[in-house]
């Protein structure tokens, strides 16, 4: 059934249809903490301009929009493949149904509603003809090698030997051909924790340099450990989604370093040569998908974001102990001396030189956004917009699995679509114009969002905010608020926490502006989430599709409704999405856009 023709795929469309910056303000910084947690008592009724058009958002529908994207014949949605161009097919076709304009790119008169193929017909005079589509040109990467030679000069001898990757270390992301050569600089576990008086890099320069980096924090389970705190523990030793931005890369990063090798865990977990894949094992219970398996990326990148603009590859013990061998001293030994006295023994490795050798081979092929707006009311605010986005792809699929998404991210598309249909069918129609993204790419690298940002369709000087949907359709746990909480060191009282109800309990994180914050507030004053908003100064940490925004300022927000087990495995299925959460996020994040499509501020 994976191969279904596209012709069969939109025929079922159609039976889906019938059934159913400018820089930002800064907001103040609480000084309360769990000021930032929002609970409403009684929603408010919503106004009369909006009432139609949020009433229009059901959970009935969205099931009907993510059964649709989450079946196995679109074999898991992967980026430039026949299972996602059909997922971008049945999106156009619904904004088509319900009056969207398009916004992708200019195409010949006809034929109307469909991407353009052949030589481009003369165009009439007035505004070009647009479709749904905003091709993404990409780059397969076909083949790709390293590897990494690490030598010591003393006087005359020399001393070098040369590793092996996926043997004695991993690069998940070799992108170009490109040759790195820089001296290396053991920095123990590579954190600053100046408020928990820790600091790995005191005393150490790495500008232009590569930091050799040991795995999780010194002794977390000792209460004598600075590490041994809740948010720090799990900062440094949690699991960490993929693409999500390291805080030990960010130190390194900050301080100039030009890579990093982080140093497997002990011998009894993570090893290199055992292909640990998203920090999981791989089995036949929960197979992970081999994102090496097939890269892509674009052929002439944005600015990289803060999570791959440094190298990091996870090297073996045995290739970390020869490095510090090489400067006369013992990995093990280093690692007991900062564990022992719990304190940094960082140190330079004299003359100890390392040369990464990367190449990379590829083809050409295309991807597609797809791209809806509706025109603003304002005669002036209208040639301003503001984006709410979803990735419509997933991971398609690995052997016999199909990775099927249905939260990640059918349900976020599902609900942009609501939003779409909102708009077009049953809202009034805002100051500012609106566009709905459906982005491509978002697993490979952010790749249709960051193209957009490169190639708008309004100037991005003009692109009052963006909102991102990813995930909604999950709940966290009362055990895990709980934890989360602490973490967060918002140490509520237990009368809130026991106001919270885990179904209704949403963290939502924002761009530190005050525009947005207001935004969300009263958005959420006729819904009545249980909301913990958590402002970010300059650019969004993780990876998603608002990284590129909030790299160019633009204010943001993003939805992201719980992490689980299922996160990047077959059992993301539909049958664990709750549609009744989905209903009531894609009417919050409909208000919210209504309300920056509205305000005076941005």
């Amino acid at each position: 059934m994976r191969t279904q023709p596209l012709v069969a795929l939109t025929a079922i469309v159609w039976l889906a249809v019938s059934c159913s910056a400018q820089a930002p303000a800064t907001a103040p910084r609480p000084d309360d903490p769990s000021r930032q947690l929002v609970l409403v008592e009684q929603p408010k009724p919503v106004p009369a301009p909006w009432r139609a058009g949020f009433d229009s958002i059901t959970a009935a529908d969205a099931g009907v929009w993510i059964r649709f994207l989450s079946a196995d014949a679109l074999d898991g949605r992967e980026t430039a493949t026949t299972g996602h161009e059909a997922a971008a097919e049945f999106v156009a076709a619904l904004l088509a149904a319900w009056g969207v304009a398009p916004a992708g790119d200019p195409v010949r008169a006809e034929p109307a509603g469909a991407f353009a193929a052949g030589p481009a017909a003369p165009r009439p005079a007035g505004p070009p003809v647009r479709s749904y589509f905003q091709r993404v040109p990409i780059r397969e990467i076909r083949s790709a090698t390293s590897r990494i030679t690490v030598g010591r000069s003393a006087g005359a001898a020399e001393q070098a030997r040369t590793f092996q990757a996926d043997l004695d270390y991993q690069f998940p992301r070799v992108r170009r051909t490109e040759v790195l050569r820089a001296p290396v600089v053991f920095v123990g576990y590579g954190i600053r924790e100046t408020a928990a008086g820790w600091d790995d890099y005191r005393g150490v320069a790495v500008k232009g340099k590569v930091v050799l980096v040991l795995n999780g924090a010194p002794r977390p389970d000792d209460p004598a450990s600075p590490f041994h705190q809740p948010e720090l523990k799990d900062k440094y030793t949690g699991a960490r989604p993929r693409r999500t931005a390291s805080p030990k890369v960010a130190a390194a990063r900050e301080l100039g370093a030009l890579a990093v090798l982080q140093v497997e865990s002990d011998a009894a977990g993570r090893d290199v040569a055992a292909r640990v894949l998203d920090g999981r094992v791989v089995d036949d219970s929960k197979p992970v998908i081999d994102t090496g398996d097939r890269e892509l990326e674009l052929p002439e990148p944005a600015a990289p974001l803060p999570m791959d603009a440094l190298p990091t590859l996870t090297v073996s013990r045995e290739m970390a102990a020869y490095i510090v061998g090489l400067a006369d001293a013992k990995l093990d030994g280093l690692k007991a001396d900062i564990d022992g006295k719990l304190q940094p023994a960082s140190r330079e490795l004299a003359g100890v030189t390392l040369e990464l050798r990367s190449e990379v081979s590829g083809a050409l092929t295309s991807s597609r956004n797809v791209l809806g707006f509706v025109e603003g009311s304002d005669p002036k605010l209208k040639d301003e917009v503001v984006v709410i986005g979803a990735h419509l792809d997933h991971l398609g699929h690995y052997g016999p699995y199909i990775f099927n998404g249905a939260d990640d991210n059918a349900s976020g598309a599902a609900g942009l679509l609501e939003i779409a249909q909102a708009y077009a069918t049953g809202a009034a129609r805002p100051k500012r114009s609106v566009l709905f993204a459906f982005w491509t790419g978002e697993e490979q690298g952010l790749l249709g969002s960051r193209y957009y940002a490169d190639h708008p369709f309004m100037p991005m000087d003009r692109t009052a905010a963006c909102v991102n949907l990813d995930m909604l359709g999950r709940s966290w746990t009362k055990e895990r608020l709980e934890r989360v909480s602490r973490m967060w060191g918002i140490g509520l009282p237990e009368d809130v926490m026991a106001k919270i109800k885990v179904e209704e309990f949403m963290a939502l994180s924002l761009s530190e502006t005050a525009a947005m914050d207001a935004a969300i507030r009263a958005a959420n004053s006729h819904v009545g989430m249980a909301l913990y908003l958590r402002p970010s100064r300059g650019a969004a940490a993780g990876g998603s599709d608002h990284a590129p925004f909030a790299q160019r300022n633009i204010p943001w927000t993003f939805f992201f409704s719980a992490m689980t087990e299922d996160y990047h495995t077959p059992g993301d299925s539909v049958d664990k999405v709750e549609l009744a959460r989905v209903e009531r996020l894609a009417r919050l994040a409909f208000l919210t856009s209504v309300e920056l499509a509205e305000g005076s501020e941005r």
